[in-house]
């Protein structure tokens, strides 16, 4: 994976003016990257659209108060991976509600990787993705999260097992 260049200070400065074109320029080289975040932790591609769209309306919302203390790409990536931890949790409050599983169509090979991540806990989920598919270091997740190194660690561990025995439970059903 190759990270989006870094937006220049320049420009950051601009987009916490609220000029319009700084944010074009943001979206452009973010939207690529937050879309596939949003995909994989929601596994669902309409649903990460809808996403993308609100994570940039909370960047623009946002991004006066953004102290600088950080890189801006991580700012941006921890209002992506809070957006969508949000919408997992309001989901799950959904489905509770209603009362009735969501019913799942008969798994295609394309998209067993995404049914063996969707077995995983969200928490857990977020921090595999974001070091095992987005390549991120520990430390970056971490700051993304606002979690130590070592619960990150920890998180990508635990994600790794819940994978391998989800597909041991596929598998053992004849499933894959």
């Amino acid at each position: 994976m190759t990270r989006p260049e870094r937006l220049s200070p320049e420009i950051v400065q601009r987009l916490r003016a609220r000029d319009r074109a700084a944010f074009e320029e943001c979206y452009r080289r973010f939207k690529d990257d937050l879309l596939r975040i949003a995909s994989r932790l929601l596994a669902d591609a309409h649903e990460a659209e809808d996403a993308l769209h609100d994570i940039f309306l909370r960047v623009w919302d946002d991004v006066p108060s953004f102290r600088a203390d950080s890189d801006f790409g991580t700012w941006i990536y921890r209002v992506a991976v809070n957006h969508c931890l949000n919408r997992l949790a309001r989901r799950r409050r959904w489905k509770l509600l209603a009362g009735r599983r969501k019913e799942t169509a008969t798994p295609t090979p394309s998209l067993d990787a995404e049914r063996l991540l969707a077995g995983v806990a969200p928490e857990f989920r977020v921090c595999l993705i974001l070091k095992d598919m987005e390549e991120f270091a520990h430390e970056e997740i971490a700051e993304m999260l606002g979690i130590p190194v070592g619960t990150v660690m920890s998180r990508v561990s635990r994600a790794r097992e819940q994978v391998r025995e989800n597909f041991q439970r596929r598998k053992d059903s004849g499933m894959i």
